[in-house]
């Protein structure tokens, strides 16, 4: 029997990064989309204290591994210390390293530490695979009837009272 009633689901998380989890509309055709399942954690990585996350990365693994069609989330802040390659480094040799390509994160302010010293591209964005264009910053993608929406909050910081050029883009992009 096709599904018929309107759905519209949001997840608002406010760790630096805002994720947006939407079914949208289904329609009289529409047939039921299998169940998905998303896991999600953010403040992952303190160099100071690997083991924290290892343990917390062992749970998402063992979560991972049950479900196959499942994946990760990580809310911001993954890594808790400046943003360094030094600190991807540590989340690179912890069981995180393994689970790079079952997790869709977005970056949180700590995430943004190096690259607002330095001008260089965010760590980030060369350790993880599935974070959209660095041009933009922010990313959709599906995960069985879910569209999410990866939306960046660093980049909605104004600069001398108005909103950066990419924010206003980001802005476009949602609506």
């Amino acid at each position: 029997m096709p599904w018929t009633r309107p759905r519209l689901f949001a997840l608002t998380v406010c760790l630096g990064s805002v994720v947006v989890v939407s079914t949208g509309r289904a329609s009289v055709d529409t047939p039921r989309q299998p169940p998905a399942t998303l896991f999600a954690v953010g403040d992952i990585m303190d160099c100071q204290h690997p083991e924290r996350a290892d343990a917390v990365g062992r749970l998402m693994e063992r979560h991972l591994d049950q479900d196959p069609d499942a994946i990760g989330l990580t809310l911001g802040d993954n890594s808790q210390d400046r943003g360094t390659r030094d600190d991807y480094q540590c989340l690179d040799e912890s069981v995180w390293g393994g689970l790079r390509p079952r997790l869709f994160p977005v970056p949180g302010n700590h995430d943004y530490d190096e690259f607002e010293a330095t001008g260089t591209v965010p760590e980030f964005y060369l350790w993880f695979m599935n974070t959209g264009r660095v041009e933009d910053g922010y990313y959709a993608f599906t995960v069985g009837a879910w569209r999410v929406l990866a939306i960046n909050s660093e980049l909605m910081r104004k600069v001398d009272g108005a909103l950066r050029p990419r924010a206003v883009d980001q802005l476009a992009w949602i609506e």
